[in-house]
């Protein structure tokens, strides 16, 4: 087992800013991470390490959020996530580490080209809100199938739960919590699933468990100061910013061949 320190302290750090930027921002996590990591790191083995590590996170918030979750709508997203992960996975497994870095890059730019009115355009929130339109279920499993695919590909399955969440918490038939609650339920499904398709693979070694034990407590800590620090920073301002620094980041990933 071999593990080099430099690497692995800065990616704890990394993963710490992540958490906090998550608590404070709302979105996600690994789409944080991946911006940065890839750049101290070969891709595969940063989707890997966020993989182990976003169980961790998920079920901390799931805990957290316990009272206010709801299986069906977990189940109906969870249907499209078993078909559509294993063809995500099988892409990783295709991609040399210069097409999985540009693959991570674009999922990130269309991440942010999507978060950005969801989440920070109190306008597009609106036109969500009078709309009327009213997702079904083959939408969640939809929904569920895509983040199930770019979550075993790239290990960013946020988007097109972030987009589905949006129109039920606007139609009325999700809460802000309870939407907070399914997303934690599937996104810890979904790094489960796929850290057990890179066990079956072996790429889940004694090193890369090592680092995510290293890692772990920075999680739990940015979570804490997350939720902390909430209230105090400006919230649409603080996304805007980390939105446009991953989008600076992405860009460069993408010439960075």
């Amino acid at each position: 087992m071999h593990i080099d320190w430099t690497v692995t302290i800065l990616t704890a750090l990394i993963i710490f800013f992540a958490t906090i930027s998550t608590g404070i921002t709302g979105f996600g996590q690994a789409i944080i991470a991946l911006g940065l990591l890839p750049f101290i790191r070969d891709p595969g083995s940063s989707t890997n390490i966020i993989t182990i590590v976003s169980i961790f996170s998920s079920a901390q918030m799931f805990w957290s959020l316990r009272s206010h979750f709801r299986v069906k709508p977990w189940a109906i997203a969870v249907i499209g996530l078993i078909f559509g992960l294993p063809l995500g996975v099988a892409l990783y497994d295709y991609l040399n580490p210069d097409q999985l870095r540009t693959a991570i890059a674009i999922t990130i730019l269309i991440s942010i080209a999507l978060i950005f009115p969801v989440n920070q355009l109190s306008s597009v929130q609106a036109w969500i809100r009078k709309s009327g339109y009213r997702p079904g279920w083959p939408i969640g499993v939809l929904a569920g199938f895509l983040g199930g695919f770019l979550g075993g590909a790239v290990a960013i399955p946020g988007p097109p739960m972030i987009i589905y969440g949006a129109f039920m918490v606007a139609a009325g038939f999700w809460t802000g919590s309870e939407m907070k609650a399914i997303f934690a339920g599937f996104f810890g499904t979904v790094m489960l699933y796929r850290a057990a398709a890179l066990a079956i693979s072996g790429e889940v070694t004694v090193a890369l468990l090592s680092e995510s034990a290293i890692v772990l407590p920075g999680i739990f800590i940015g979570v804490w100061i997350g939720l902390k620090v909430y209230n105090y920073i400006p919230r649409k301002m603080f996304g805007i910013i980390i939105l446009a620094l991953l989008a600076v980041n992405a860009i460069i990933l993408l010439l960075k061949q």
